[in-house]
This record gives structure tokens, C-alpha cells and sequence, in this order.
């Protein structure tokens, strides 16, 4: 019981159709919005294309998934591996290895490419970057300085190499920008104190964002504005505007070394976890948490109006039949003509349990194929077209 509610809290959108005023330039009013009932992902997208993953090579779990040519390259974290399958989800080869030699890493936590298709990946262990052929060949490796703090996510952007960067005191910088070759920092950015109120802990989602976006994209945590750089200038790509916003205040009130965030964060009811999802043609899809409740939004590409979301339904995938449970995927990644989804190795046994009990279109393509799957089978990815 407790999982299928931590499913219905970590996994359901909550959303609505509102138009929302903005609060002058660029910034949301949140608290102005009209929350109604719920959104359609055939009101955004065409019929999803089901990619079953080759069970000849096991995945453990799709912490992150990016798409070049007609590649799929998976970050597992489970199995600290970097998969590469095909569209048809035939399985290649892998980027790397763990081990001590050239090349090798000893634990992966994030990955990026560049426009030619070039891999970094990121050693959290080590503070290595790791550069990489799309096929697979190891080109050099670059040292982070450690000194500096720690890095969890790394991204690439407009031909220059950027990470995260955590630092339990001391350094206010919360992003940097670092030699692609020598890894040599040459600029930081965005104050903790001033952008993150105070808070230093590697915690949620990767503050990075709308990757295909010319601007870098950057939310961390507990930052009530989406963050930008124009060239090396700060900016403010939109602003969050809400009384229930996480604050200082109530940030200091946790105490870590008792793993207690998680739970103060929800049971606070205050907004936090801005992260930005895909810009679906005419739209940028969002959420954020509120308490329990991660609600979505649909913001112009005008950043002009916008609509929040407090109920969804994958009217593609399931049965829209009352109170039947559905699972969103998780929206991972998207490219210019949709966006991927995917079931991990929490959701994968409660979908199947749903396709056996016929709560799942059997229009879906591979839907026979879907009726085969066990819970020992790998995760699966969904595409879903952006409508025209």
C-alpha cells in the first residue's frame, strides 16, 4: 500500500486550463491561476511509439535519457552504465566501463553531448569528465578542480562545457563553466545565497534545462526564477511569482543529517523543484511540487500566459475509466518533434499489472509484445510526437 501511494504521489500530474495573468515581465503569478481539472495528452501529442528495450542486455534503471541520429543513449545508475540502443530498442554497445584504466570510471552521475555528438560523462567519485565518440571511443579525460566544491550534473551548451557546483561553505558559485579539454574552471556563476536561499545540499533534479534552447537554462533547487546566461551575463528567464514559496526560513528548519528533507519538503506545503520538461511547439511544459502535489504547466513560448495543471491522463496509453490508476511516464528528454517518456524499474511492475488487466488501449502499437513483458523485462520508452 505505501508503494502504490509513494507511485500516486511521485508519478501522477496534477494539472489544469486556465489561462494565468503574468506578474510584469517574464513571471508567472501562480497564486492568480484557476487550477481546473485535468489534462489530455492527446491535446499535446500524437499516439506515442512503444520502444521495447532488448532484454539481451539488462538495464537497471533510465536515470537519464538523450536521443542523437537515431540513437538512445540511457545513463543507469543502477548498474553505473551508459547503454546505447537504436530506435527499434536493439541494443549497441556501451559507452566506458567501471575499472581503473583508461577511459574507465568508477561511478557515473551524469552525461552530455555536444552538437557533433561527442560524449562527456561525469565521474562523481573522481570529479572526471570523460570524453567519448558517439561509437564509443575513448578521446581524454579532464580533472575537475575539487577544491572548489563538488559536481553532480554536467551540460553542454553553445560549444562550451558546464557542471553544477555544491560546496558546503565557503564558495557561493552555484554552476561553473570549465575547460573542455583541461577542465580548468574559467567562469563561475549564480550566487547560493541570492538564487538558491542558502541551500548547498546535492539534492533533486538536474538544475539544468531546456537543453535545446540557445540560452543555458538553469533551476536549481529551491530558486524561485528559472535562471539564463546571455553569453556570460546573469539572467532571469522567467520569474516564479507565489506566497508559498520554499524560503530561508523554513529551509533552516531541516536538519540533513537526519534524512529528514523529503519529508519536512512535503509536509511544508510550500512550492519548490521548478523543472522545466519540453518546449512542445507552441509551449514549454513544467512542473513543480507543492507539498504532495507536483502540479504541471503549459507556458506560452511567448512566456506570455500561462496554464497549470492539477489532474492528467494518458488518454493514449490507458482506459480513461474513473478512478483507474494510470502512470505518467517520466518525462525525460525531448528533441524537436516530441518528447520521451519512460517507465522505470519503481513503475514497470504496476504497468504491466495494468496491461493484464486490460486497463491499457489495446490500439497501442506492440501491444501483444507488451502483454509478453515480466517484471524482469527492461524499462520501456515512449515517444509521443508533438501534435501538429
Amino acid at each position: 500500500m505505501k508503494t502504490v501511494l509513494f507511485l500516486i504521489i511521485g508519478f501522477c500530474l496534477f494539472s489544469c486550463v486556465h489561462k494565468g495573468r503574468m506578474a510584469g515581465d517574464k513571471a508567472i503569478c501562480l497564486d492568480s491561476i484557476v487550477i481546473q481539472k485535468e489534462l489530455r495528452f492527446s491535446s499535446l501529442f500524437e499516439k506515442p511509439e512503444i520502444i521495447i528495450l532488448d532484454d539481451d542486455t539488462i538495464v537497471g534503471n533510465i536515470d537519464k535519457l538523450l536521443a542523437k541520429d537515431s540513437l538512445l543513449l540511457i545513463l543507469d545508475k543502477e548498474l553505473n552504465a551508459l547503454h546505447v540502443f537504436d530506435r527499434s530498442g536493439e541494443f549497441k554497445y556501451n559507452i566506458g566501463s567501471q575499472g581503473s584504466g583508461p577511459g574507465e570510471y568508477t561511478l557515473l552521475c551524469d552525461f552530455t553531448l555536444d552538437k557533433e555528438g561527442n560524449v562527456y560523462a561525469l565521474d562523481f567519485t573522481r570529479q572526471i569528465v570523460y570524453c567519448y565518440s558517439l561509437s564509443g571511443q575513448f578521446f581524454g579525460s579532464s580533472s575537475l578542480n575539487r577544491d572548489e566544491g563538488q559536481s553532480h550534473y554536467i551540460h553542454y551548451n553553445q560549444g562550451d562545457l558546464y557542471t553544477d557546483l555544491h560546496s558546503k561553505s565557503g564558495e557561493d558559485a552555484m554552476m561553473r563553466k570549465v575547460d573542455l579539454k583541461g577542465g580548468q574552471t574559467e567562469r563561475k556563476y549564480f550566487s547560493v545565497n541570492v538564487n538558491n536561499e542558502g541551500w548547498r545540499q546535492i539534492q533533486g533534479h538536474s538544475p539544468f534545462c531546456l537543453p535545446l534552447e540557445k540560452e543555458l537554462c538553469f533551476s536549481p533547487l529551491y530558486s524561485k526564477d528559472i535562471l539564463c546566461l546571455q553569453g556570460d551575463r546573469e539572467d532571469i528567464w522567467l520569474k516564479f511569482v507565489t506566497d508559498a514559496w520554499m524560503d530561508k526560513k523554513t529551509l533552516d528548519k531541516i536538519d540533513v543529517n537526519k534524512g529528514e528533507t523529503l519529508r519536512y519538503l512535503v509536509e511544508s506545503g510550500k512550492v519548490h523543484s521548478l523543472i522545466f520538461l519540453a518546449h512542445v511547439k507552441n509551449d514549454y511544459l513544467f512542473k513543480y511540487q507543492k507539498g504532495y502535489q507536483t502540479y504541471y504547466g503549459l507556458l506560452s513560448a511567448s512566456r506570455d500566459s500561462c496554464s497549470i495543471f492539477n489532474g492528467c491522463v494518458d488518454d493514449w496509453v490507458y482506459r480513461a475509466k474513473g478512478d483507474d490508476v494510470h502512470i505518467i511516464p517520466n518525462l525525460i528528454t525531448y528533441d524537436e518533434k516530441g518528447v520521451y517518456g519512460c517507465l522505470d524499474m519503481y513503475t514497470m511492475p504496476l504497468f504491466l499489472s495494468l496491461v493484464r488487466s486490460g486497463q491499457v488501449n489495446e490500439s497501442l502499437d506492440r501491444i501483444l509484445e507488451l502483454k509478453n513483458l515480466t517484471e524482469n523485462s527492461n524499462p520501456l520508452v515512449f515517444y509521443y510526437p508533438a501534435k501538429e
